[in-house]
């Protein structure tokens, strides 16, 4: 999309389009030829020539060929030039006018493009080119550039994006790092548009990093001018960057990066110098352009010399070319996520009072919108709205401050801006950081600039700040204010002052509930000063700087907060000394606050907070039984000295409240607290609370820490004697008490020792003989550490783990030793099967408990298959005894090859006994080697090699080969058939299809049927892939159906090891309808048992084969299967039902993985045999009466149909003709799903053959008929007719094709930035087939 002299130019699939500024239609072109006029040609390319007043366009259609045109008539072709883009849609092209006039080019390598060899490498003309519209390559010069690579396909370069700037064309690339190698990453290329040989092509890396993360992938860039007044080298560069590895598919969040143009040309003439400078080459084998250099460097005296020269204008190759040699990492950005979509397109600009904007379109069709703060580096974001749900956006233009231009890939939108109404207050409209929007202030409103005055600060931009006051003093004592006191008012962003206006103070005051007035007196141009109100009582108010203009409205310019006090009021030393505005002390020992200079008693009073009596930080120091009355201490300071002050300690949720003693700084209480829940530990807080006796005033310590002391239970923090002997003993004072862990001093007479150990059991209970196993034993009295414990097996001993991760021990400040909750370690060596008591020792203690362990020897007897493709990948399964002992961890090598994945099954918890078969699964590795023989495997548990084996053989054999699937197709709900065929399919054993999407993955499994025929069924497509499409059938449109109605999936088919990529695509699901009838019952007679059953695209994918009805528990044979039916034979017999007690048979319907029951079945035959005589009788007069009447009836049916054919046929011949295309080529039917499917959409009358028209046109000319009228024969929207000379029929204004309503749709204002007021319903065709630039 580009925006031009009023006019709006659109590059569509076969059309260009040119729309006036009210997206009215201008002109269209056709971008195909006279005998093709639907050539798939997806716009790729658009340039506007300013200077020749042509439109360059490049294109996916006539083979990738760019032509020009006059901008005036875009429909004729004035030339087509020498150049050629891919017709790979993926693949990109970039182009620009250069400042002289030239055509700049950039082409990615893809299909349509032809390969050149050149010096013995494979290269291609040409990846950049300079160009005239006359001659090809710019006279007299060779300004173009080849790659020099041995597989383009292996390094291909995508032109992202491009811009020019002061003589420099730039271009910004997805590409390799590095010839070779596999990560992709962005370059900034520079070339001098004047430089005959491209010897100034610089690139240089960039990519943007954000929250740590570093994204390589650029997604589209722009260039925007300085705001006026400023340098060019002040222009902007902001790039979209992804993180990824391929370029055609981006994904995830995206990065807004940006930077000053001039910092990348530093950037770029430090890469020129650091190449020149350096004597070392790069190797040949990485670059992708010839290294003219070959080891000369200059020295830095003749490169400051030469350099102006080195750029431009100078054939100097030997210094040319220069590539990677220097990263720009930019750090300032802001990140889109991806639920709003990849960021597609970019537009900057100025707007409202020269303020910079950025607006992004997105792959989810949302716009978002940014401030751009060029010296910050900063972007903000202010606005997101949905231009086009779920669509692509392609292009975005700010064209005014009233009009953005959104196209997306079915249509363009024209959005306005706000009119600011929306903000209701200065703080809303600041907050909003509309660029347009600002405060009004002496109107009191949000408006744009234009609606307000533009006197000094009248109108405040919704990025600067409110008008805003600070007073002094900001409180004034009760008792100083019985005679009114001035106060002074200090504001910023005052408007200028006009000839009449008055300022007020106001004073909303909160305890009298009424507002006082002022006169406020000017000081100078932003100070007032003001007289406060008499106020009786302590309170808080609200100040207002009024402005009363000679309108007589009053505008409140801005408020803060102001206090008239009373010292009393306050009852802590912190509110006293430290509340803002207030000037009171606080006397400690009367626990009071007052006005300064007033007696306070033996001690002087506090002025500031540091002096207030406060208690210090004690938090984690106090730790109370639960229930044991515990004195505790805290430190404080600045506590009153008076004998007259008593202290006490209060817990508020416990309910104590205790008398508490002062010993110097320290004061201490005895607490008692009791909890009856099942806590280990939990904290109170505490209040200490001073009182002057003879005053009764009260005040608690000043307490900034938040202290508490903290409630615990012994028999809680420990279960066991070992875990209650390592407790912290500074914190608890716990002991172990006959068989509890309680508080020292308490009821136990006599402390105990620990008890012996007790093992409860062991995990596993079994493994080799060979030892290695790792065991974990549970029981209690493991000790008080590790040091303590030993462990047997019989007589072997069972090695203590050295990793203390593996005893659960509970590692906190509450234990002082380490104490282990289980013992892990490792049995030892064993000469035969057998079964050892398990002993743990404890400080000399024996466990007692009667625990064994089973040593026992595993046994391989068999494998399954015994031979695999050389490419593995095969399911091996090994049987025999004992394999399921140990921990089950193990691992199979077949000779050197090791067998992967290996897993004991059934997979059985390990302390399950019961007699089970265990076998081993592993898959087979791959080789390379030719017919190869295992005669060894081994197995290893734990390290270990528990079995050797030579008496059995795996083979190695040929691999699998595939030679078609098809079809590549299926519903998203699944299950209709692939067919795979090759050779040697089952030498593999296994075949599966994995459909991956989105980093979800689903499994559909195969059935090898023979050596050269395997079926699969299509996998139910993942979810994130089915939500997509569903996207685009929420609109009610009928859509293109090659990329709206279906979308592609990557499918790996797996054969053993052998794999197969290929792409599927998922269709909607068909949709079944339910029987005719009521209770959707069918009668059916036996002399016709067709049963035809309807629904919708049910032919779209799949065939007679994967569709089974069953009625009952027969089966009804399918017979024929049509988009909208399927007819099967019906048993003809009544089938028992499936359904236990249903009165008839079930008719059930599977296509796939879509199961339904549509309707029953009612045979009639009983009925009829008892009846058939009466009925002959009766009805056969009857029926020779409607016979005659519905023939008659027939024929005029079809001569009407006929009728409408024959003007149909008429009607498309005549365009046929006026467009130069054959008739004979007016349809043309594939049998792919896109072709069923517009078989109910491309011929309106295809159910009449040509032939019977041209047998009865003679009768239908001599009927009296009333045409309907014509119906557009085409599935796609076009804009207009065109005329035999690709002009635009003038005889028609409005937009051609059946859904648009009107050319221009009309809605509502929202209550956002945007709104919509207009919508140009041009559908150019499906997604990511529609490119504009």
């Amino acid at each position: 999309m580009k925006v031009f002299e009023n006019k709006v130019y659109i590059g569509g699939t076969d059309v260009i389009y040119i729309l006036n500024d009210d997206l009215s239609v201008n002109q269209t072109g056709s971008t195909c030829n006279k005998t093709v006029p639907k050539c798939r040609n997806v716009n790729k390319v658009l340039l506007l020539n300013t200077f020749k007043r042509e439109v360059y366009v490049c294109g996916t259609g006539m083979e990738g060929f760019c032509d020009s045109r006059p901008m005036d008539a875009v429909g004729t072709v004035v030339q087509s030039l020498k150049l050629k883009i891919s017709t790979d849609f993926k693949r990109p092209a970039e182009g620009l006018i250069t400042s002289n006039g030239y055509i700049m080019m950039a082409v990615t390598y893809g299909q349509g493009i032809t390969i050149h060899i050149e010096d013995n490498v494979m290269t291609y003309k040409y990846c950049i080119s300079t160009r005239t519209t006359s001659s090809g390559l710019v006279a007299g010069k060779q300004s173009r550039l080849l790659l020099y690579v041995e597989n383009l396909n292996d390094y291909v370069i995508y032109y992202r994006s491009s811009f020019q700037a002061e003589g420099y064309s730039y271009f910004l690339t997805n590409q390799k790092e590095f010839v070779g190698s596999s990560n992709y990453v962005t370059k900034l290329v520079r070339i001098c548009q004047n430089d005959n040989y491209y010897s100034s092509y610089t690139d240089i890396f960039v990519n943007c990093e954000h929250n740590g993360k570093k994204y390589n992938l650029l997604q589209d860039a722009i260039l925007i001018d300085p705001p006026s007044g400023q340098n060019s080298s002040e222009s902007i560069f902001v790039g979209a960057f992804t993180q990824g590895n391929d370029p055609e598919s981006p994904a995830g969040d995206t990065v807004l990066c940006l930077t000053k143009l001039e910092m990348f040309n530093n950037k770029i003439m430090e890469a020129i110098r650091k190449h020149a400078l350096t004597c070392d080459d790069q190797s040949d084998e990485n670059r992708y352009l010839p290294d003219y250099k070959k080891n000369r460097c200059i020295s830095e005296q003749d490169f400051n010399n030469a350099y102006e020269h080195f750029v431009c204008n100078r054939n100097l190759p030997a210094y040319g070319y220069v590539i990677g040699n220097v990263t720009v990492s930019l750090t300032q950005g802001y990140n889109v996520g991806a639920n709003h979509g990849v960021i597609t397109a970019l537009h900057g600009t100025l707007i409202g009072s020269n303020n910079l904007v950025l607006m992004t379109g997105t792959s989810e069709g949302q716009v978002l919108q940014l401030n751009l703060q060029p010296d910050s580096n900063r972007l903000e974001l202010y606005n997101t709205f949905d231009a086009d749900a779920g669509v692509r956006i392609q292009g975005i233009h700010q064209y005014t401050d009233d009009k953005l231009f959104v196209m997306s890939n079915r249509k363009v939108m024209m959005f306005a801006s706000s009119n600011c109404s929306e903000f209701k207050t200065c703080s809303e409209t600041m907050s909003a950081k509309n660029p347009l929007c600002g405060w009004c202030v002496r109107n009191n409103r949000s408006t744009r600039k234009n609606d307000c005055s533009n006197a000094t600060n009248h109108w405040l931009s919704s990025l600067e700040e409110c008008v805003s006051i600070f007073i002094q003093p900001t409180g004034i004592s009760v008792s100083q204010n019985k005679s009114n006191t001035n106060i002074t008012i200090t504001s910023t962003n005052l408007p200028s002052t006009v000839n009449g206006d008055i300022y007020q103070c106001r004073f909303d005051v909160a305890i009298e509930k009424e507002t006082y007035s002022a006169l406020a007196s000017r000081l100078n141009q932003s100070s007032f000063t003001c007289s406060t109100p008499t106020i009786k009582g302590h309170t808080k108010a609200k100040i207002e700087l009024v402005l009363i203009p000679p309108s007589g409205q009053h505008v409140v310019l801005s408020w803060t907060s102001f206090l008239f006090y009373v010292c009393a009021n306050f009852k802590s030393c912190w509110e006293c000394v430290n509340t803002t505005g207030v000037k009171c002390e606080w006397c400690s020992e009367s626990a009071s606050c007052q006005p300064p200079s007033s007696p306070c008693m033996s001690q002087p009073p506090a002025s500031k907070v540091n002096v207030c009596p406060s208690v210090m930080d004690s938090r984690g120091i106090h730790f109370i039984p639960n229930g044991v009355l515990t004195n505790v201490f805290f430190l404080a300071k600045n506590l009153p000295v008076s004998s007259n002050v008593k202290y006490s300690c209060i817990i508020p949720k416990a309910l104590v409240h205790v008398h508490a003693n002062k010993y110097g700084n320290n004061v201490y209480c005895g607490l008692n607290i009791s909890s009856y829940s099942n806590m280990v530990k939990e904290d109170y807080s505490i209040i200490i609370r001073y009182t002057n006796t003879i005053l009764n005033n009260t005040a608690d310590l000043e307490d900034a820490f938040g202290n508490a002391v903290t409630l615990y239970r012994c028999r809680a923090l420990a279960t066991d004697c070992s875990h209650c002997n390592a407790l912290n003993s500074t914190r608890y004072k716990c002991e172990w008490c006959t068989d509890r862990c309680d508080h020292v001093n308490t009821s136990c007479i006599q402390p105990t020792y620990c008890p012996s150990p007790v093992v409860n059991k062991v995990i596993p209970r079994n493994g080799p003989t060979v030892g290695g196993t790792k065991v974990t034993i549970y029981g209690e009295e493991f000790g008080s550490q590790i040091s303590d414990v030993g462990v047997r097996f019989g007589h072997a001993i069972c090695k203590l783990s050295s990793n203390l991760t593996d005893y659960n021990i509970t590692e906190s400040e509450d234990f002082e030793l380490l104490a282990p909750s289980v013992l892990v370690c490792t049995t030892g060596k064993v000469s035969t099967d057998t079964t050892a008591n398990v002993t743990v020792t404890v400080n000399g203690k024996r466990s007692a408990t009667a625990v064994v362990f089973d040593y026992k020897t595993p046994i391989i007897t068999d494998i399954h298959p015994k031979y695999g493709p050389k490419a593995g990948g095969t399911l091996l399964t090994l049987s025999g005894n004992n394999l399921g002992v140990g921990n089950r961890e193990v691992v199979v090598l077949l000779g050197a090859y090791l067998c992967t994945e290996a897993t004991v099954y059934p997979r059985l918890p390990l302390d399950l006994v019961m007699p089970v078969d265990f076998t081993i699964n592993c898959v087979v590795s791959a080789t390379h080697i030719s017919d190869v023989n295992i005669t060894r495997i081994h197995l290893v548990m734990n390290e270990n090699i528990v079995v050797s084996l030579s008496s059995i053989l795996y083979q190695y054999i040929k691999n699998p080969t595939i030679t078609d699937i098809s079809p590549k197709n299926g519903f998203l709900s699944g299950g209709t058939s692939i067919t795979v065929q090759g050779s040697d399919l089952n030498n593999a054993h296994t075949a599966r299809v994995e459909c991956s999407y989105a980093g979800e993955t689903l499994i559909s499994v195969c059935t090898i049927q023979s050596s050269s025929v395997t079926i699969c069924k299509v996998p139910k497509a993942p979810e994130t892939l089915a939500n997509e499409l569903a996207k685009y059938q929420s609109g009610g449109r009928r859509k293109r159906l090659d990329c709206l109605e279906c979308r592609e999936a990557e499918i790996i088919l797996y054969l053993d090891g052998v794999t197969e990529t290929f792409t599927i695509t998922y269709f909607r699901d068909p949709s079944i309808d339910k029987l005719p009838g009521k209770d959707n019952v069918v009668s059916l007679q036996s002399e016709n048992l067709r049963l035809t059953i309807k629904g919708k695209r049910l032919n779209l994918v799949a065939t007679a084969f994967d569709i089974n009805i069953t009625i009952g528990i027969a089966t009804c044979s399918v017979i024929e299967l049509t988009m909208t039916s399927v007819v099967c034979i019906a048993p003809s017999t009544r089938p028992e039902p499936g359904i236990p007690g249903a009165q008839y048979p079930e008719v059930n319907v599977t296509i796939g993985n879509i199961h339904t029951t549509v309707g029953f079945l009612h045979y009639l035959e009983e009925v009829l045999n008892n009846t058939a005589t009466i009925i002959a009788a009766v009805v056969s007069p009857v029926i020779l009466i409607v016979i005659i009447a519905i023939g008659t009836v027939l024929l005029w049916r079809k001569y009407r149909r006929m009728a409408k054919r024959v003007k149909y046929l008429e009607k498309e011949t005549v365009q046929k003709e006026a467009t130069g295309t054959p008739a004979e080529s007016r349809h043309v039917s594939t049998d792919t799903p896109e072709s069923r499917l517009n078989e109910e959409t491309t011929e309106p009358y295809a159910d009449i053959n040509d032939d019977e028209i041209e047998d009865t046109y003679n009768e239908i000319c001599d009927v009296d008929i009333e045409y309907e009228g014509y119906l557009v024969p085409h599935p796609y929207l076009q804009l207009q007719d065109f005329d035999t000379e690709g002009g635009v029929d003038q005889s028609t204004k409005q937009i051609n094709h059946p859904l648009a309503e009107s050319q221009i749709e009309n809605t509502q204002p929202r209550g956002d930035y945007l709104h919509p007021v207009a919508e140009w319903q041009q559908e150019f065709a499906a997604a990511d087939d529609t490119n504009a630039m």
